[in-house]
Order: C-alpha cells, then structure tokens, then sequence
C-alpha cells in the first residue's frame, strides 16, 4: 500500500503513546515527494514546512508535552523523551528544561539526579518497569523505520568545543564540582573522560543522559566531584564519532584573591585622618599662644 504524506502526518501525530520525531515525518514525506508521491491533500503551509531542506535526525524517540496550565494543576512533567539506538536506550521526564528523572538501564533502576533539597518529584511504583516496555517498542519501530530509510544517508555533527567550570565559588580544600558542558552533537551520545595533572581520573565522575536541543542535535553534561588545590590542572575530554581525535579542554584550580582597590582607600582614608588630626593640633596650639 502506498501512504501519502497526509497519512503518515496523520498517524504519526495521533499516536499518544509512542509518537515519531517530526524530522523523520518530515524526511518521509520529502522522500516520496522525490520518488513521484503527493502531499496527499495537505495544507499549503504544512506541505511547504515539510519539503524545507531540514537536517535528518533518524532516531525513534517520543516527546509527550503537557501545557502549563495542566502542568499546574497536575505537577506533571512538561515533556517526556524517549529515544533508542540498536545498542542504547533512554527515557527522562523534564520540567522546564531540566531532568526530573530518568531511566538508568544498565542498573535497572530510575534515578532522581535533582539534590534533594529541590522540590522532589516521586513518580509511581512501575515507571521503571514502563520505560523498559517502552523500550521493547521503541527498538521494534527502529528496525521499522531503520528498513523504510536505508537508503537515505546519515547526518553526524560534531560537538562543539567543551566548556568547563565550577559549581561553587573555588575556596582551597573545600569540596566543589566541576562541569563539563558539551552541545550540538548528533548522534548521541559522546563520551566524556576526565584527568588530573595528566592522570585519568574515574572516581567521582558522572554524566547524564542525553538532552534535545530545539535543532535536533543533544547537549550533555558529565561532573567531577573535586578538592581543589593551588597548582592542580584538570582536563574534560569529549569523543564522537564524528571527531578524528578527543576534544580537550584544560581548567586550572585558580583562587581569586582580593583586589588592591580597598587596601589603597584604606590607606588613603588613614592618611588623610591623620593629616587632619595634625592640622587640628596645629591650629589649637596656635590658638593656645594667641590667647
């Protein structure tokens, strides 16, 4: 049977449980248009939004959004992701752009990576359960769509060039994070590795999943919990695929030292106070002698 891009629009947007990426709707209909298909009746404006050239994202994933107003009344989170590779799997609830929680399937358990101080989010009993069954779907569609697009080549972007800093003030011999902050790669996700003085380092470190941005292309985040000393370098490493060797960026434990500017008007106040408690000696001993 021969679906027009309206049909696939169509179906892939009325599926509430599972729902495709708009890019690989997009990419569908782009490629049938080119094979002798037809919109299939679609709006003019829909029809041209789709047919616009637009990176090729070809992953199975779905983003379940919820408005704000709903999202006040209930506590829900505003957008579910749920993506996967042959090899991979990820599911996270996020509000406002930050994770809540997500699916950790080499553990088999979900994780909260808000501290605990922020206001919690529980979510029922099964939600595990039910990103592993999303999962068994989400790989079945792969192999659907992985079949339907073979021979439409991929797109790799790279990853810009990683940033780092602290999550605190640096004060020596106080615990702190460091951050490394890397986006604009497709497809996810990298690999991150972390060095001290030129030693590889392990214990202490963490990344998360995956996040979307608006573009198509994932963002990520891996930490260091670190002691900072005076002279201690450390590096953040990223690797992709798309990269023919690690991106690097080196940080040095610096501490901010207090500016000359308040020792100077400290001294400059002191001076003038004592020029002023010598003038007024001088006028009351002249004062003494005229009397």
């Amino acid at each position: 049977m021969e679906f027009s891009c309206s049909y696939l629009v169509h179906q892939f947007s009325k599926s509430v449980d599972f729902l495709f990426r708009d890019d690989i709707i997009t990419k569908m209909c782009r490629f049938q248009n080119r094979a002798g298909g037809n919109t299939g009746g679609i709006r003019p404006d829909t029809a041209s939004r789709l047919n616009r050239p637009r990176s090729r994202r070809p992953l199975t994933g779905s983003r379940s959004r919820r408005s704000r107003s709903h999202r006040s009344r209930s506590r829900l989170p505003d957008l579910r992701i749920l993506g996967c590779s042959s090899s991979d799997g990820e599911q996270m609830f996020t509000l406002d752009g930050e994770e809540k929680w997500y699916a950790d399937f080499i553990k088999r358990e979900g994780v909260y990576p808000q501290p605990p101080f922020i206001d919690p989010y529980r979510y029922v009993d099964g939600t595990y359960d039910n990103a592993e069954t999303n999962q068994q779907i989400c790989k079945s569609n792969l192999k659907t769509m992985s079949d339907a697009m073979k021979e439409i080549p991929l797109e790799n972007d790279p990853p810009s060039t990683p940033i780092i800093y602290s999550r605190d003030e640096v004060e020596l011999g106080v615990q702190n994070t460091l951050i490394c902050h890397v986006t604009g790669f497709y497809p996810a996700p990298v690999k991150v590795y972390w060095t001290k003085n030129g030693k590889n380092v392990t214990e202490g470190t963490s990344i998360n999943v995956p996040f979307p941005n608006k573009d198509g292309s994932f963002r990520q985040s891996s930490r260091l919990e670190f002691i900072p000393q005076l002279g201690d370098m450390y590096s953040c490493s990223v690797a992709h695929p798309t990269l023919s060797q690690p991106l690097t960026r080196i940080w040095d434990v610096e501490v901010q030292q207090p500016g000359v500017g308040p020792a100077v008007f400290c001294g400059l106040g002191l001076t003038i106070g004592l020029l002023g408690v010598a003038a007024g000696t001088f006028f009351l001993i002249k004062g003494n002698e005229c009397s």
